[in-house]
């Protein structure tokens, strides 16, 4: 065999395993793929799957997965099976907004920048609003943040300030109060429970109920 035909074999040999990389996106009808052009890079984009869930992640937040995967198995299963999607975009976001969330799919901007605390509580905040969503759509409530809403007023505070201002902002909406509230109770059931006793009552109904 002379050295052309070995740099074919070869050729041939990486393109095989390239091509039953189960792992590797080429469409471009992928989310992602329209990100990484519009930063103008070639950054290679990959898929995996998670408890049912696809991750959809550039080279750069490869590293990323594994710790992303511990955050999703301390979310209990009632509210995991509601995500199907989460996206890692490399940059931020327009609005500086660290994620969102909309039909079951999470998007994740500049994820790589946060501290460890503050990734488990983003993503625990926006699988959150997935669940809250289950709730409405399968009307286990006839008014789900209505029936939170007597929780809220009983405890007389706000979770955070950004619930406080999203709330005054919104005409009383409480999406994130309560994405903001199950994500600190996850994150720290007792200190939760001590600031505020009435939300955690509520959670832990919901979680006695659905899990």
């Amino acid at each position: 065999m002379n050295v052309l035909q070995k740099v074919i074999c070869i050729i041939i040999i990486i393109s095989f395993l390239f091509s039953i990389n189960p792992h590797k996106v080429f469409s471009k009808e992928q989310r992602l793929y329209d990100y990484v052009l519009v930063e103008g890079k070639d950054l290679e984009v990959y898929k995996t799957n998670y408890k049912n869930i696809d991750i959809i992640y550039s080279s750069k937040e490869q590293y990323l997965i594994e710790g992303l995967k511990k955050y999703l198995d301390i979310l209990p299963n009632c509210i995991t099976k509601n995500i199907k999607e989460i996206v890692l975009i490399p940059y931020s976001n327009n609005l500086n907004i660290a994620g969102s969330t909309k039909d079951g799919k999470i998007t994740l901007y500049n994820f790589k920048k946060y501290q460890s605390i503050t990734k488990e509580n983003i993503i625990y905040h926006e699988a959150t609003h997935t669940w809250a969503k289950s709730f409405i759509e399968n009307k286990n409530f006839n008014d789900f943040y209505g029936t939170y809403k007597e929780y809220v007023d009983n405890d007389n505070n706000y979770v955070s300030n950004y619930s406080k201002e999203f709330s005054n902002n919104n005409n009383g909406k409480l999406s994130e109060d309560f994405a903001d509230a199950v994500a600190f109770y996850l994150i720290d059931n007792e200190s939760f429970k001590e600031k505020f006793p009435n939300r955690t009552i509520f959670i832990n109904g919901l979680l006695n109920t659905y899990n």
